[in-house]
């Protein structure tokens, strides 16, 4: 939390999220980033899948209006899945069949049934206005590729900053895909572990997965190529 919370990501995140937009928050857990978007954004569409970490979002919603929470997944599957987490107390895991190293990857074996959804149907189906987009966060233990082609239109009409994870559990083939899908909605990828959300000083542009240091776990920020 003192890292979330600190002065500069914070005041970095004040001039990414503009005070008339929304933020969408993919795998946002217990909503420690929600939280923090919050105090920018006029509406946070926070979406965590597990029942568990869902009901510490919820609370956090309650104490924070502005975020929007969901107990649902965003998938390019839709309906019951099955994830996999780390522990009993499913603090932390994801889609892991769906990755190449399948169950067991970084630990996560303990199934449990989640709802996925699609965000663009949700978001149509159930009449919420976006208004503009400023920010899509997504956290999704491996399955970031996968969400970031279901969300093609709303990146293409907002075109807002994105930060999605290099998982730990991804190998190369993995790290390369997903580098190459958000290179073909024409953003450049940079490293936030480096720039800490400074859009002024994002440093240099990573292109491929050798100009990262994938084993320590990273986000990447990514921009527009305007």
């Amino acid at each position: 939390l003192t890292e979330i919370f600190a002065d500069d990501i914070l005041e970095n995140l004040s001039k990414i999220i503009t005070p008339d937009s929304t933020v969408i928050d993919i795998g946002a857990q217990a909503g420690n980033m929600s939280v923090a978007y919050s105090l920018f954004a006029k509406q946070v569409l926070s979406f965590e899948p597990n029942p568990a970490t869902f009901e510490v979002l919820e609370k956090n919603s309650q104490l924070n209006p502005t975020i929007k929470p969901y107990n649902y997944a965003i998938s390019d599957e839709e309906g019951a899945l099955e994830f996999h987490y780390s522990d009993v107390g499913f603090c932390n895991g994801g889609f892991a069949t769906r990755t190449d190293f399948g169950v067991g990857v970084t630990g996560h074996r303990i199934p449990i049934d989640v709802v996925a959804i699609n965000f663009e149907k949700f978001v149509e189906e159930n009449n919420i206005e976006l208004g503009t987009v400023s920010l899509i966060k997504i956290d999704a233990e491996g399955h970031d590729k996968d969400i970031l082609k279901t969300l093609k239109n709303t990146i293409s009409e907002h075109k807002p900053v994105l930060i999605t994870e290099i998982y730990t559990g991804s190998n190369k083939n993995e790290i390369a895909e997903l580098m190459s899908i958000i290179h073909s909605m024409g953003y450049k990828i940079y490293d936030e572990k480096q720039n800490r959300l400074n859009m002024k000083d994002l440093g240099k542009q990573v292109k491929v997965p050798e100009d990262i240091d994938v084993s320590s776990g990273h986000n990447l920020v990514c921009v527009y190529d305007s």
